[in-house]
């Protein structure tokens, strides 16, 4: 079974650097600066038409998505274990604001909600291909809910946004000097794991490890309770 995790926290706060000790992994960096970790990765380019303006489309990103699984697996023999999108947030906005560039009134939002399920169901695609997928998103403080909330875009955003889908989500917040990584008992982080504490020094937290235990975990509930 392969795992899904949300990684959420403030711009600024160390989600990318969470992926250091990913093993065969895949990453699909669309942030709005190079990917600077010593990994796998693609950098998802602007797409502009002669005008400047921006003519992404989710068509566009999965296309690119899977041709650049090929040339992983061309280049390492196998294809990736784990697939990172850093990060969704950048990727919805791509979908707003082109979206806004090519339609105008309700059509926005409703091809604004188009593509992101057909985001959502390439995703859930990988994950039942095997691909355990980790994704980034950034956080703001909501005054009025008086919480952090995942930055989302459309209807999605109304039914809790990829925290809803999720299992396993963790949220780094800094504190003092120090960078802590959630696992529960705060807004946008869950674990199903026992034997995991609720916050943890950032040092003392390996991603492929606790990647590895969900899938353990994951693994013994499907052979034991599975019919």
């Amino acid at each position: 079974m392969s795992a899904k995790i949300l990684i959420t926290g403030l711009a600024n706060t160390g989600k990318t650097s969470l992926l250091k000790p990913l093993e065969n992994v895949l990453v699909i960096s669309r942030d709005g600066k190079p990917f600077p970790l010593e990994l796998p990765h693609v950098n998802v380019p602007d797409y502009l038409n002669d005008k400047g303006k921006n003519i992404f489309s989710i068509d566009n990103l999965l296309e690119l998505v899977s041709n650049k699984l090929e040339v992983y697996k061309e280049k390492f023999k196998a294809y990736p274990d784990t697939v990172v999108f850093d990060s969704v947030s950048r990727i919805f906005t791509d979908i707003e604001t082109s979206c806004s560039n090519r339609f105008s009134g309700y059509d926005i939002w409703s091809n604004v909600n188009k593509e992101i399920n057909e985001f959502l169901s390439a995703i859930n695609e990988l994950q039942d291909n095997g691909f355990n997928l980790v994704l980034i998103a950034h956080a703001v403080f909501d005054v009025d809910a008086k919480k952090f909330i995942e930055t989302c875009k459309g209807s999605f955003a109304k039914t809790g946004g990829f925290l809803s889908t999720v299992d396993y989500a963790i949220n780094i917040d800094i504190v003092g000097k120090k960078r802590i990584v959630i696992h529960k008992g705060m807004h946008l982080s869950r674990s199903l794991l026992e034997d995991i504490p609720e916050k943890e020094d950032v040092d003392n937290f390996n991603l492929q490890t606790y990647i590895n235990k969900i899938k353990e975990k994951s693994e013994a509930i499907q052979t034991k309770w599975s019919i």
